[in-house]
């Protein structure tokens, strides 16, 4: 269901939440299960904690993490505690959180497990570099409701996006805001210039590209600084790379400093763009936005159910996100229907 999604080529595979209680957990534990019975070797790690059997906001019963024998984990010294799988430490990863080290381990006995510790882009960098080591077919990360960055290309060959009926009370809002995600998480990759703004990229730096030349710009961060920016600009068809995320403030100050037609803004990737809806709907002739590496977006996962309110929407709310989204691939991780597959 899930797995015959993943590319070959995809080892990283990040499952990004919209909200919580929207099926993160039930999107990971399907996962896990379709690799166990495919006998896939994989390994798991989670942004924040995941796992645990009540909701630490809310205080509801959540669905635990359940792991099988030979599985790898990343987690916390304090979190083994509160594990009930059994597993053996390999190594301690020189990692320190607020549930003490972190560590990989190795399942010896299946079972519940709570995931903890990870929460800089760094660390889950080295650790994924850490894991790949132990040639894995699949490390499985579970991102933070609250944070995109997991989905983000330099982490993850692929994403699993979790909507759900606990994002919004309206789920008439529920399709809006997931639709609109999607289509920021596939705004796509700039074809031209790429080795020049991705060895620029890569030393963090800011520049302008023109047909005839770089200007390399002499500033730390663009934010407050984007109308001034844009204002310098010299000539129309020009390339605006920035270093950092692209607000709804900085991207009015740079169409408000822009005198020509034809600008191209780019950031690193979608987890860069911080716009609301009627900004990307409504991206003006004047400019377009793109970005130096795409998310691989391999299919929305949905929960109808939402466990704070005890509200269920049905079998339709789950048919309306998938005509939403068409032709992208939509799971009920409830029911374990597929829609938009085949």
């Amino acid at each position: 269901m899930l797995l015959e999604l993943i590319p070959q080529n995809a080892r990283t595979v990040a499952i990004v939440g919209m909200a919580k209680n929207v099926g993160k957990t039930e999107t990971l534990n399907l996962l896990i299960e379709e690799s166990e019975k495919m006998k896939k070797k994989i390994a798991v790690a989670s942004i924040g904690i995941d796992g645990e059997s009540a909701d630490l906001m809310f205080g509801h019963k959540k669905p635990e993490i359940y792991v099988y024998e030979g599985t790898l984990v990343v987690t916390s010294t304090k979190a083994l505690n509160l594990t009930e799988a059994k597993v053996e430490v390999i190594e301690d990863l020189g990692i320190k959180s607020p549930m003490g080290s972190v560590i990989l381990a190795e399942v010896k006995r299946a079972g519940g497990i709570l995931l903890s510790g990870l929460n800089k882009m760094d660390d889950i960098k080295n650790v994924m570099q850490k894991v790949l080591e132990f040639h894995v077919d699949g490390f499985y990360i579970d991102g933070a409701f609250d944070r995109r960055s997991s989905a983000a290309p330099l982490i993850s060959d692929a994403v699993f996006l979790s909507t759900g009926a606990a994002l919004h009370q309206n789920p008439l809002m529920v399709r809006k805001r997931t639709k609109e995600l999607v289509e920021l998480f596939k705004i796509p990759p700039l074809k031209s210039e790429r080795p020049l703004l991705e060895e620029l990229s890569r030393e963090n730096k800011m520049a302008v590209v023109y047909d005839d030349g770089v200007e390399v710009l002499d500033y730390q961060t663009a934010i407050n600084s984007g109308f001034e920016i844009a204002q310098n600009i010299r000539k129309e068809g020009a390339i605006l790379l920035l270093n950092g995320a692209l607000t709804e403030q900085l991207y009015r100050d740079i169409l408000s400093g822009f005198r020509f037609d034809g600008l191209t803004i780019v950031v690193r990737d979608p987890t860069c763009i911080f716009l609301g809806s009627s900004s990307i709907k409504n991206i003006k002739r004047r400019v377009s936005i793109k970005t130096l590496y795409g998310i691989n977006l391999l299919a929305v996962t949905v929960n109808p159910y939402n466990p704070a309110s005890h509200r269920y929407y049905g079998e339709d709310f789950v048919k309306d996100i998938a005509f939403d989204l068409h032709p992208l691939p939509v799971i009920d991780v409830v029911m374990r229907r597929c829609y938009n597959v085949g």
